[in-house]
């Protein structure tokens, strides 16, 4: 049992008791508490409220220039990150090879952690080209730009007006051009697929003959907004309406505008083979549209000796109208605000942020929030009041993990980042009320529960029952644990796995910490099981959030884990 009841209070209100209160470990290190209702619950938090020990929420961190170390992934991953991202929009093959093999080297420093790797595809998306020089090119508002997808530069011209137009003597020229107040500038063959003075590039071809005249642009997640005045053959001229300033690459929305590219170009499929021959743990599918984009992915990588997990990135329009079949293909859901809140309207993101939350939750499918959740951090040392806000509603809502982009990608604090979100999600999950999930839950699926189901929601509500301070299970596919992670128990879920791979994988999941027990010691023999369930509990020890004399839940399931008709489940006192 609990160290120390702190509080203990009850109510009749005529038909049935309830019994809530506020218990803690004699080492003050968190706080749970029960109450009959949401609204009761939330009442009695306060700030003297001790965060969790064990954060539930996963964490991911984007590696990029500015944590292109071994030792500072070390430090990302000391500091709560799970899983490591790559972002496949940036560098060159080698490049991707050598951050997965830093992974790699970087987390055989804690051996007890299993860092998972995901590698995020390009998918059909717009970029602009690279700045001269890597310096950010400013654009100021009412300036002209040319926004061109002609790689060699050579001429540009304003529809009607063959007489403008750049004849260049060498590769070192550039003429601007004063028309109607507005000012270009051609580069020359020397610099191509650059974004030099006033011309913009963009790798997208059908531009000009798809965004009509008066129609905006938008450019790295709508920070900067183009409008367009006029065209021509290889491009645009616009106007800026949003300034800023623009770095390399940057990502490109067309609002309303179906882009005419493939789920997978070939890079694309050579990105894929990289996951194959590198024992990638997950795929993150730029851009996926529909459930056949999911299942070309799925197809691409099917030759992977180890399965390899999809999950689907929602970021547009097509994406939100299909998202009921995309949630049921895909093995997770990435809700990507940035360019979702430029195909959308900014005040309708939070609405479908919540709505794809919920979806997830209930098809027991991991949902990762992403994009922006603490940009100011890219260049600041404290994130704003307003994101911490953020990501704690992101929790609130349900989110199996967070993540971090440009923060830690490029930001000039990136293990300062993942402390921070650390320390958000771990406060965050203290206003965590998990009878009103439980209760939905049990509403939705009514008398349909199967094996797994029965067993996962008898668990979480041993939990409560018996105030257990964890659940420890034997699983060989993951799959029960994440069963169990749907019913989002208020304790942690200790997966014993005879896979890494599996074990990596199953941070996708709220609550679910895994530990791989050599298959050895996870075969259908009592005693062998006992010693492996033994070894579960001395980990949650070791951790500090299960100690001697605390009870535990303890569920077995061998060899096709809870649907084997040895499935079972009971309640110990730790020794």
């Amino acid at each position: 049992m609990f160290a120390q009841v702190d509080t203990v209070l009850r109510k009749f209100d005529g038909r049935r008791k309830y019994y809530y209160f506020v218990a803690s470990f004699s080492t003050s290190e968190y706080i749970i508490i029960h109450a009959p209702t949401h609204i009761e619950h939330l009442t009695r938090l306060t700030t003297d409220c001790n965060k969790v020990k064990m954060r539930k929420t996963g964490i991911v961190g984007t590696i990029g220039p500015t944590c292109d170390s071994v030792e500072l992934i070390r430090e990302m991953i000391l500091n709560g990150m799970n899983i490591a991202r790559v972002n496949m929009s940036h560098g060159n093959r080698d490049a991707h090879k050598r951050r997965i093999r830093m992974i790699k080297e970087a987390r055989e420093a804690f051996p007890d952690h299993y860092v998972a790797i995901a590698l995020d595809t390009k998918g059909p998306e717009i970029r602009t080209g690279p700045v001269k020089d890597h310096v950010p090119l400013k654009l100021k508002e009412r300036e002209g730009y040319t926004v061109s997808v002609d790689e060699t530069g050579t001429k540009y011209c304003v529809e009607g007006q063959a007489s403008l137009f750049c004849a260049c003597k060498n590769d070192c020229e550039f003429l601007q051009i004063n028309c109607d107040m507005m000012s270009f500038v051609f580069r020359t063959p020397h610099f191509p697929a650059n974004v030099i003075g006033f011309v913009i590039y963009l790798d997208y071809p059908f531009i000009a003959e798809q965004l009509e005249i008066g129609k905006d642009l938008f450019i790295d997640d709508g920070v900067i907004c183009l409008r367009v005045l006029a065209k021509h053959s290889e491009g645009l001229h616009c106007e800026v309406i949003t300034g800023g300033h623009l770095g390399s690459h940057k990502g490109v929305n067309l609002p309303s505008v179906r882009v005419r590219l493939p789920i997978l170009s070939e890079r694309d499929k050579e990105d894929l083979r990289l996951v194959i021959e590198e024992h990638v743990d997950l795929v993150f599918a730029s851009y996926i549209r529909n459930r056949r984009e999911v299942e070309t992915v799925k197809y691409e990588i099917s030759d992977s000796a180890k399965p390899i997990s999809v999950i689907a990135k929602i970021e547009n329009e097509d994406s939100l109208k299909n998202i009921d079949e995309i949630i049921d293909a895909a093995d997770g859901i990435v809700i990507a605000r940035g360019p979702l809140g430029v195909e959308t309207p900014s005040a309708k993101v939070a609405i479908v942020q919540k709505m794809i939350v919920s979806k997830c939750n209930r098809n027991c499918k991991p949902v990762i929030i992403a994009t922006q959740m603490l940009e100011s951090m890219t260049l600041n040392p404290r994130a704003t009041r307003a994101e911490c806000s953020d990501v704690a509603n992101a929790v609130l809502d349900g989110a199996d993990c967070v993540m971090l982009s440009a923060e830690t990608a490029h930001g000039k604090f990136p293990v300062g980042a993942v402390t921070v979100m650390n320390n958000i999600c771990a406060e965050a999950e203290t206003a965590y009320y998990q009878q009103s999930l439980l209760q939905d839950l049990r509403r939705q699926k009514g008398g349909t529960l199967n094996k797994l189901e029965t067993m996962a929601l008898s668990a979480a509500t041993a939990v409560s029952c018996m105030n257990a301070s964890a659940i420890v299970m034997i699983t060989t596919s993951g799959k029960s644990a994440q069963i169990c992670a749907q019913f989002r128990p208020p304790v942690p879920i200790v997966a014993l796995c005879a896979s890494k791979a599996i074990a990596r994988k199953l941070h996708l999941y709220r609550g679910v910490l895994p530990f791989y027990v050599p298959e050895t010691k996870v075969g259908p023999k009592m005693d062998v099981i006992e010693q492996a369930l033994q070894m579960g509990i001395d980990q949650c020890k070791k951790r500090g959030f299960v100690k001697t004399g605390d009870p535990v839940v303890l569920i077995t399931g061998w060899p096709n884990d809870l649907l084997s008709i040895h499935s079972m489940m009971q309640i110990i006192i730790a020794k």
